[in-house]
This record gives structure tokens, C-alpha cells and sequence, in this order.
């Protein structure tokens, strides 16, 4: 029987890949040593972005393969389920993905017109291949992203931006909880702070 892996949240997916979680919505990994890749179906709830400098895995949609070589992009979107084959000769695949969660683009111009975009189109079985720039560009982009996540803003800054986020519910219930609970255990916030975030609970 195929095996089946379900990624609905950044945990999920950082937990698969291997790596910390730095941020419950968004997500940047660069991988190049990871385990040799296994035959299975991955269903996505999340966006993710691939830059894939390999030729790694074979990914079907349903009975359609997808077509890509190394240096190009491919993009999943909630609800798009894939098929992952190892290639052989080539036990390992070396990509730096991009992965966000729908919740990231609540209430935003990008969230009202992301189905505009067509590399998030289910139909879509290719690739976008990139030029030597235009790599170096997304690899810039991704970086930058990457380096917020490790290295955040101050904490006064950081607790004014989140909170608005909490206490007008504008995530999902599980990413509400979740993001309260992982700034209960950090200790860049005050008990006060603390306290305050467990009042705003959904229960």
C-alpha cells in the first residue's frame, strides 16, 4: 500500500524534513543531505515553493508526470496531492523550498488573488525553469526570508506586530493555540505577557 503523508501545517512539514520550526506560518530549508527519498503520495495543506537543483524524484499528478530537470520551480497549493518516486541513480534530492501556511494571507491583497496565479494551478504538469539570474534572484529572496526567521526583529517590535494577529482571531483555531503555546515557552516575552496570551485561548 502507498504510503501517505499529510502536511497541514509548517510543524508537520518541518518535522518530515527534519528541521526547526522557527515560525508557525512560514517556512525557508535548504536541503541537500537528506535521506534517500521514498515512494509515496504527499497531500498538501499548505503553499510551497521548490527550487529544485536536481533531478531528484519523479512527481506525478494522479497518472500525469510532472516535468521538470535541475534549476527549476515547482508549486503545491492546499489540497493538491502528489505522487513521489525515486529516481535511480540518484538517491537524494538537493532543493531549498519555500512552504507557507493559507493562514499567512488572511485578510490580505495576495490571499484574494493567489488563484490568479497559474503556478498554482492544480492542472499545471510543468515546471518553471529558470535562468542562471533568475536563480541567483530566488535564492536572494528566499535568503533574506530565511534570515528573518532566524534572526527576528527586536521584541517589543515583534510582540506589537504578532499580537493584533491573536487578539482579533484572524488565524485558524489550531494556529491561534499553537502560536500562543510556542510564545509561552520563549523566553523573549514577559510573564506578563504570557499571561495575558493565555487569556486569549480558543477553546
Amino acid at each position: 500500500m502507498m504510503k501517505e503523508l499529510f502536511f497541514n501545517t509548517i510543524q508537520e512539514f518541518n518535522d518530515f524534513i527534519g528541521v526547526e520550526t522557527l515560525h508557525p506560518l512560514v517556512s525557508v530549508v535548504r536541503v541537500e543531505n537528506a535521506s534517500p527519498i521514498q515512494e509515496a503520495v504527499h497531500h498538501y495543506g499548505l503553499y510551497a515553493l521548490f527550487l529544485k537543483e536536481n533531478k531528484g524524484c519523479k512527481l506525478s499528478y494522479g497518472r500525469t508526470e510532472y516535468d521538470f530537470d535541475e534549476m527549476t520551480v515547482t508549486s503545491f497549493a492546499p489540497g493538491q496531492s502528489i505522487k513521489v518516486e525515486p529516481i535511480p541513480g540518484v538517491p537524494i534530492a538537493k532543493y531549498t523550498v519555500l512552504a507557507f501556511h493559507p493562514d499567512l494571507l488572511n485578510r490580505t491583497q495576495l490571499g484574494k488573488n493567489i488563484s490568479r496565479y497559474e503556478f498554482f494551478d492544480y492542472t499545471s504538469n510543468e515546471a518553471l525553469h529558470l535562468s542562471a539570474a533568475e536563480v541567483n534572484i530566488f535564492r536572494d529572496v528566499l535568503s533574506m526570508i530565511k534570515q528573518e526567521l532566524q534572526h527576528p526583529i527586536d521584541k517589543a517590535k515583534q510582540w506589537d506586530a504578532t499580537l493584533p494577529y491573536i487578539e482579533q482571531k484572524r488565524l485558524a483555531r489550531w494556529t491561534h493555540n499553537k502560536t500562543i503555546q510556542k510564545a509561552i515557552e520563549s523566553y523573549r516575552i514577559t510573564p506578563e505577557q504570557k499571561e495575558h496570551l493565555r487569556t486569549l485561548k480558543i477553546k
